[in-house]
């Protein structure tokens, strides 16, 4: 080795020693924990005045707070490092310190890796993922494609809205990218319609009423996008419904007699083929429609329908205040027929809202007791036509074809124009940041919203999404690859295990018959271990299985009647680590106390600089030489 290299190296362990001298000193800590004082403050009254997601995002889960985390380990272990060679008085020092740094390491690890969400179980139903408590995710799939798995993007969009300018790129799987080019964790949306350029979607009409002295009392859109909608101005209601066939359209034009019956007349539309029947000779028969195949039974009629907890419908008396049919639709090749309703007060209102699956049939039912109310029915027809006509003091008006800016007169001197119509139409939704304080948002602007741009081949399209919103956190695009459906929720990770949800017990404290607690029974199947066992998950009886520990928070009663318990999901992997860190610190902690306290052989001991200081030599000398007498 050469000069030079030996004089650079004595330089590099002199730059070295310095460097750790300066980490380790005491006033090093002393900088070290006021500032980490000062960290943590900021921290609670960041959370105190704006939660607690702001203080987690701004402060201890920021990369900075990592790295002060880091630089605190650093000053440890170079504290620790200092005594070297390490004495046995070292001891409670050194494992004191080393406990620190396992501590930390411990936190970052629970940090990566930690999970922490949400399982929610009906009695028998089975699920293998869990909804994480913080996280977004964006799905999408290609329409009538099941065998092709879907695109999964994750990203966590903060508890502020985004400034403008601000995007987040998500990736790209097999083709189709995803970006992110504004964010709000509380929006207001603003929904439109405008024209689908697939032609899949219903019609929607736009709208404004007024009152008299032509003040304006409503405006919006109606839209069917399958089920029909409705909607009240006052007491008239304005419909619109998308015609199934050229016959129903035909109805409309020109209805039939008013020859009603006592229980009523039932009409069925199937393709170009209309049944009507009174309903008085038609309880529990089959009507065949045409030759198609299909069959409509007439199972139940009840005069004054309400429902019950469980979906289903029974009459209170027999005055016809609200007649419904209860319906069995029976499609060729299939065994068990489709359930079906039809009111006569409201000729919308049906299951096909409520089953994935919709009927292909569609139904009016008209009684003599439920005369038509003030209304403006509007239907549309194959071509694209919108129809109109006026129903008022129980009669209806000859229908009409109807255009942008064409109008109604409606009793009590309002007025209905039609202000804009779209044949095939989809819903446009955009957000707007809310200032509305988290404490008092509504339900509707409690969750976040995202602009996402989607890119297939060379076509990108840009849409709104609320998560979890059952209207608004789903859609579809038309992409050249075909239609593309985009959702977007909160983020799931997978458990690795099946959990099914055996029974829900509710058990009385022995001591108080008062004091009740819900208890659990589950099913665990894990097929990479080869297991199959239920479990009983109590209040403070969690099951940990498979790396995570599972926790009952609450049970009750869903829709439809059904039991539903709901889990809290953790897993922490750095648990071991911290458990350890913070037994090693309280340890070396209590073995100094008792050694300073009770070894006497330590009181008197003095205190002598590290063998890293460069005034060590010259202080030693100093206290080996005797005092000097002053000169006489």
């Amino acid at each position: 080795m050469s000069r030079d290299q030996e004089t650079l190296a004595t330089r590099a362990v002199q730059f070295a020693q310095r460097a750790l001298f300066l980490l380790a000193a005491p006033k090093a800590a002393t900088v070290l924990l006021l500032a980490l004082a000062g960290v943590l403050a900021w921290g609670s009254l960041l959370a105190a005045r704006h939660g607690s997601a702001q203080a987690r995002w701004f402060v201890y889960e920021s990369a900075w707070f990592f790295g002060f985390l880091a630089l605190l380990g650093l000053h440890g272990f170079c504290a620790a490092a200092s005594r070297w060679p390490w004495q046995p008085r070292h001891a409670g020092f050194v494992v004191t310190h080393m406990g620190l740094l396992v501590l930390l390491a411990g936190g970052i690890q629970s940090y990566w890796g930690g999970v922490e969400g949400q399982i929610s179980l009906a009695e028998n139903d089975t699920i293998d993922h869990l909804v994480l408590t913080r996280g977004d995710q964006v799905s999408a799939f290609w329409v009538g494609r099941p065998q092709e798995a879907s695109f999964e993007f994750s990203f966590e969009g903060g508890p502020v809205d985004w400034p403008a300018g601000k995007s987040l790129d998500l990736g790209e799987v097999d083709g189709v990218s995803a970006h992110v080019l504004a964010y709000h964790p509380r929006a207001i949306a603003t929904e439109t319609w405008v024209a689908d350029e697939s032609r899949q979607g219903g019609p929607a009409v736009q709208f404004t009423a007024s009152g008299p002295a032509g003040v304006r009392v409503a405006e919006g859109w109606l839209a069917d996008q399958q089920f029909g909608d409705a909607f009240l101005v006052g007491p008239i209601r304005l419909q619109l419904q998308q015609a199934a066939s050229e016959r129903m359209v035909e109805d409309f034009l020109a209805p039939p007699a008013d020859d009603l019956g006592e229980q009523g007349r039932l009409t069925m539309y199937y393709a170009d083929i209309v049944e009507r029947v009174a309903v008085d000779r038609s309880v529990g028969q089959k009507i065949s429609l045409g030759m198609s195949g299909v069959a409509v039974e007439i199972a139940d009629y009840l005069p004054n329908a309400v429902p019950d907890r469980l979906g289903q419908f029974t009459t209170k008396g027999e005055q016809p205040k609200n007649p419904m049919l209860e319906l069995r639709v029976h499609l060729p090749g299939e065994d068990q027929p489709l359930r079906q309703i039809a009111f006569a007060k409201d000729p919308l209102l049906n299951l096909d809202g409520v089953y994935p699956r919709l009927c292909p049939v569609k139904f009016r039912y008209e009684h003599a007791a439920m005369q038509p109310g003030s209304a403006v029915e509007l239907l549309q027809s194959g071509e694209g036509k919108l129809l109109g006509r006026l129903c008022s003091a129980g009669c209806r008006e000859s229908p009409r074809v109807l255009h942008p800016g064409d109008s109604f007169d409606l009793p009590g001197q309002f007025r209905l124009q039609i202000v804009g119509h779209i044949p095939n139409a989809r819903r446009q939704v955009t957000y707007e940041a809310s200032n509305v304080s988290s404490s008092r948002i509504g339900s509707d602007e409690s969750q976040p919203a995202a602009l996402v741009e989607i890119t297939a081949g060379d076509k990108s399209e840009q849409i709104w999404l609320r998560r979890g919103d059952p209207t608004y956190g789903q859609s579809t695009l038309t992409m050249p690859g075909g239609v593309l459906a985009l959702s977007y929720a909160a983020s799931r990770v997978p458990l690795g295990f099946a959990l099914k949800l055996v029974e829900i017990r509710r058990q009385a404290s022995p001591g108080n018959a008062d004091i009740a607690g819900n208890s659990s029974i589950v099913l665990v199947v894990d097929p990479r271990r080869h297991l199959d066992e239920q479990h009983v998950i109590a209040l403070n009886r969690p099951l940990t299985h498979g790396g995570f520990t599972i926790y009952q928070t609450d049970s009750g009663e869903a829709a439809r009647g059904r039991n539903v318990s709901t889990f809290l999901v953790t897993r922490d992997p750095g648990r071991i680590l911290k458990y350890a860190g913070s037994f090693a610190i309280c340890a070396g902690l209590a073995f100094m106390f008792v050694r300073r306290a009770y070894v006497p052989s330590c009181r008197k001991v003095a205190a002598r600089p590290t063998a890293l200081s460069p005034e060590h030599g010259a202080k030693s000398d100093e206290r080996q030489q005797p005092p000097l007498r002053r000169a006489a």
